[in-house]
Formats: C-alpha cells, structure tokens, sequence
C-alpha cells in the first residue's frame, strides 16, 4: 500500500490554436489538493481511498480497518517507511485490535521498483496533468 497526493494547479506548456488567434486555455484558477491511499492485492485488485487533510496515524490506522473489512482474512500490508507506517501508535492500534490478521511488512529503504502502487500513481498523475481542473469542476470528484 502507499498513499499519494494529487493538486490541481495548472501546468505551464505549449498548446496550439487557430493562425494569428492566441490560445487560451480556461482554467479554475484554484490549487486544491487530496491525498489517496491504494493498496493492490497480489492478483491486482485495487482498493483506494481519498482524504483531505494531512497523514497521521489515526488515519492511517482507520484505511487498516477499512481494508480489514475488505479482505476479511489474514492481511499482509506492504510499505514504505513513511514514519506513520511505522509509529508506535499504529504498532500497538494492529496489536489491539486485529487479532493477529494483520501483519505490516516495511519495504527496503527506497525501492520504488517493490511497490505497485507506485505505478498507480505514476499513471494517475499523468493522466490529471493532462486535463486540468477546469472552471465549475470538483477536484475531488474528478
């Protein structure tokens, strides 16, 4: 699993238009930003969220309960080494209240290359870049 961050501020770039008539590109004018997390399943089902707001490990430990009720059986997650994933807060929430069918598994120290959902949010990221929010749209929505 691993969580990302997405803003709608518009990127500066070239685009094309009728000869001697300026393009121009409407746009919201606002930089909204959500966060997401994903988490993938060996056979590539995807579960992801969307959330305001910053990281913490009571977030955190609220996406574990989610997935929990997604996947009723033994769950090993996968992740970075996001200093949340690893807190003592988190540690003691999965001892509590998992029952022993959870299991966090931190991933080497950088290896983007392990983790799938770095794909994800690779390919997400492109795809928002390529159409900016525009006026009267809800980022979160899109």
């Amino acid at each position: 699993m691993d969580e990302s961050s997405f803003n709608a501020s518009h990127l500066k770039g070239t685009t094309w238009g009728a000869v001697n008539e300026r393009p121009v590109v409407e746009v919201s004018g606002r930089r909204p930003r959500v966060s997401a997390f994903s988490a993938i399943t060996w056979n590539g089902d995807l579960f992801a969220e969307t959330y305001t707001g910053s990281m913490n490990s009571e977030r955190f430990c609220n996406y574990l309960q989610d997935l929990m009720q997604v996947f009723p059986k033994r769950l090993i997650v996968m992740m970075d080494g996001l200093s949340v994933h690893v807190s003592k807060k988190v540690a003691q929430w999965v001892e509590e209240n998992t029952g022993g069918r959870v299991k966090l598994v931190k991933f080497p120290k950088y290896c983007p290359k392990l983790n799938a959902d770095e794909s994800v949010w690779s390919i997400a990221k492109q795809r928002l870049r390529q159409k900016p929010l525009m006026k009267g749209e809800n980022w979160k929505e899109k």
